[in-house]
């Protein structure tokens, strides 16, 4: 896995919503331009405190910012466990039969 490559996508990402050039975060972070595009042309992980100028800029939480996969797949499978944990065995048992019959399609 490119964890490089997967924070340069994300941050494409958060421009592209925001539809902001690369001058422009650089204008707001007080980066240099050439910095930003030598990160991004070598996909090279920004330090912590450069991303996280650049998610004050973008007007992203760090925590939103790296809220994709890999990096979020733990809480999920935490919440996704504390989910199962509401259900009543009737409720797991229906479930279960859920899950075999779309597998058998």
């Amino acid at each position: 896995m490119n964890h490089n490559k997967i924070i340069i996508d994300r941050l494409y990402y958060f421009l592209r919503q925001k539809n902001m050039t690369i001058n422009k975060l650089a204008d707001l972070t007080g980066i240099r331009q050439s910095t930003l595009s030598n990160m991004i042309n070598r996909e090279s992980v920004p330090k912590l405190d450069m991303l996280y100028k650049l998610c004050e800029a973008l007007e992203v939480s760090l925590v939103d910012f790296l809220n994709i996969p890999p990096y979020n797949e733990k809480k999920k499978a935490a919440q996704d466990q504390d989910f199962l944990k509401t259900l009543s065995e009737n409720q797991i048992d229906k479930l279960k039969d859920f899950i075999e019959a779309i597998k058998l399609e």
